[in-house]
């Protein structure tokens, strides 16, 4: 893990815009001396990550009411 802080990592992945600041994880790999994004996700609301939006499922109006 890496902290983005002071650079612009975050745009560069596409997290970021003047606008708007979107959560999101990238997975990387290095090969010799070159360093590739291999997957990346975003965790827009409902997203499988947070165990959350499943409870809220439970919820009589759901996770949107």
């Amino acid at each position: 893990m890496v902290s983005h802080r002071n650079t612009t990592f975050a745009q560069d992945m596409g997290y970021r815009s003047d606008e708007v600041r979107l959560p999101g994880v990238s997975v990387f790999r290095k090969r010799s001396l070159k360093i590739w994004r291999v997957s990346d996700t975003g965790f827009p609301p409902g997203d499988d990550f947070c165990t959350i939006w499943h409870l809220f499922d439970l919820l009589p109006e759901g996770a949107n009411g």
